[in-house]
């Protein structure tokens, strides 16, 4: 797959393009495991949270409205799992 900018690889992924989702991953995993970790401040949970919201966001793009707010839906998504942890 030819390089893509972030819009064009959400729109296909939304489309149920895995390549273009994995690539999303590749370029967002680091960001949203440094929002986990230091929410969480545990390696595992923040490893799980990540996954979690990566899986999170995988069915629910469709619903992304904004393409271009990608990055910032995945953080809030990340942050919400976070505070999902501390109320369990």
């Amino acid at each position: 797959m030819e390089d893509l900018l972030e819009t064009d690889l959400v729109r296909k992924s939304s489309y149920g393009d895995q390549e273009a989702f994995t690539k999303l991953v590749r370029q967002h995993s680091n960001v949203l495991y440094g929002v986990a970790y230091s929410q969480v401040n545990d390696f595992h949970i923040a490893q799980d949270i990540t996954q979690e919201a990566f899986v999170k966001a995988w069915y629910k793009i469709d619903q992304l409205a904004d393409t271009g707010r990608f990055g910032a839906w995945l953080i809030h998504i990340t942050k919400n799992l976070c505070k999902d942890h501390y109320r369990k």
